[in-house]
C-alpha cells in the first residue's frame, strides 16, 4: 500500500507539475495584458478563458477516463492500440465537427458575443481544437508511464503559447 502511495504522489508531481507552471506563468502575463489592453479588451480575454475550460470538458466527454480504464484492462498491446485509436478517433472528430461549425459560423458567433471585427473567435476555436485533440495522446503518454516526454512536450507548449502572447 505505501509502495502505490508513493508512485501515486511522485505521478501527481510530476504530471502536475506542467500544468502548475502555465497556470503561474499566464497568470504572470496578466500585469502585461494590463497595461497593453484597454479594460474592454482585457474584458474579452476574460470572457474567452472562462469559455474554454468549459469547451474543453465537453468536447473531451470525459473520454480521457474511459481511455485510462479501458487501456487498463486492455489483455495486450494490440488490444490498447485499439482503445487508443478509438479514443483519440471520437474526439478528434468530435473536436473537428466544432471547429468546423465554429469557422462555418464565425461572423454570428462574433457578433453575439460582441466580438464582431475580431479574430478571437477562430483562434480560440482552433486553440480548442488543438487542446481536444491533443488531451488523448497526452493520456497515453500518462498511462504509459513516459513523464518526461509528457512534462517536455507540456512545457514546449507553454513557451510556445507565452511566446505567441
Amino acid at each position: 500500500m505505501g509502495k502505490n502511495l508513493s508512485k501515486l504522489a511522485g505521478q501527481v508531481a510530476i504530471y502536475g507539475i506542467s500544468s502548475v507552471v502555465a497556470r503561474l506563468l499566464n497568470y504572470l502575463l496578466v500585469p502585461y495584458y494590463t497595461r497593453i489592453m484597454s479594460p474592454a479588451e482585457y474584458g474579452v480575454i476574460t470572457d474567452i478563458y472562462a469559455l474554454i475550460p468549459f469547451a474543453l470538458v465537453v468536447l473531451t466527454m470525459g473520454m480521457e477516463s474511459g481511455y485510462f480504464r479501458f487501456a487498463a484492462k486492455a489483455s495486450d498491446d494490440e488490444e490498447r492500440k485499439r482503445v487508443y485509436g478509438t479514443t483519440w478517433g471520437i474526439v478528434t472528430l468530435v473536436a473537428s465537427v466544432f471547429l468546423g461549425i465554429v469557422l462555418l459560423f464565425e461572423a454570428p458567433i462574433s457578433a453575439t458575443l460582441g466580438y464582431a471585427g475580431q479574430d478571437y473567435v477562430w483562434i480560440t476555436a482552433l486553440i480548442i481544437f488543438l487542446d481536444v485533440a491533443g488531451a488523448i495522446p497526452f493520456a497515453r503518454l500518462r498511462q504509459e508511464g513516459r513523464a518526461g516526454r509528457y512534462v517536455s512536450i507540456r512545457l514546449l507548449s507553454v513557451i510556445v503559447n507565452i511566446g505567441l502572447c
